[in-house]
């Protein structure tokens, strides 16, 4: 059942709203990013179907990792083997193409085992917010759900229990208030891990914990409403406040 909307303006007036943003980054993984870019900015060119269906499984993969709590295993590696062997891609693609993928290849193989940060971050926030008994939620991709179940806590063999997961936007639009939202990746309206843009303009939290890798940005105008009256934003405004820490990693 939909919130009524003088319960939420009742929540706004009484609550400051806080985003937290962490930036994460590891070496690895950002060459992976820039590879597997650089990959489908060549392959792109072509305008064949079998060019068309790399890309799109190139962007899907990234698209995933940017906003999923990913393990960095063996089978993370494998999901790019698709791609075929180093020799096929030089002889159907040019060897710039290989030598990006060979690096990507290196790339993927010396994150196995890793610890993805968003993981960790993910992790301590959670058991905090249970620590504390504030209630919370986490806006995700269906599909990106089982990333967040394989995330235990190892001093409780805790799970994330289902329903602390909204995945679209009539989720969001019936939610009660709570604590916190938590969010991986950064708040854009379209894609694998779009957000309404009603996260900004109508705020069912008291703070937005907010993960993202390095180098991935909001869109300029998310939440920006054109129709919404100039004191409502105003006071939208004031009672936004942002904090943000930054976890940088490296691979010697």
């Amino acid at each position: 059942m939909t919130i009524c909307a003088t319960k939420i303006f009742d929540f706004l007036e009484k609550n400051q709203i806080l985003i937290e943003k962490h930036e994460v980054f590891l070496v690895d993984f950002s060459r992976l990013r820039h590879n597997l870019r650089s990959i489908i900015e060549r392959v792109s060119q072509s305008d064949n179907i079998e060019a068309y269906e790399i890309c799109t499984q190139f962007r899907v993969l990234l698209s995933e990792w940017l906003t999923a709590p990913v393990i960095f295993d063996e089978y993370f590696f494998e999901n790019l083997r698709f791609f075929s062997d180093p020799s096929t891609v030089a002889s159907k693609w040019g060897n710039d193409v290989r030598v990006y993928f060979e690096a990507a290849l290196n790339s993927a193989e010396k994150l196995i085992n890793q610890t993805n940060p968003v993981r960790s971050i993910l992790l301590e926030t959670i058991r905090e917010l249970r620590i504390q008994n504030k209630s919370f939620k986490i806006y995700c991709h269906r599909l990106a759900k089982p990333h967040f179940d394989s995330i235990i806590d190892p001093e409780t063999g805790t799970k994330i229990e289902n329903d602390k997961f909204i995945h679209t936007a009539k989720d969001y639009r019936d939610l009660e208030p709570v604590d916190v939202l938590i969010k991986v990746g950064p708040l854009r309206a379209k894609g694998w891990g779009s957000v309404p843009d009603a996260i900004i303009t109508s705020p069912r939290f008291r703070k937005l914990v907010q993960v993202v890798w390095r180098g991935c940005f909001d869109e300029n105008d998310f939440g920006y409403n054109p129709v919404v009256s100039a004191d409502m934003a105003s006071i939208n405004s004031l009672k936004i406040e942002f904090s943000s820490s930054s976890v940088a990693s490296s691979t010697i």
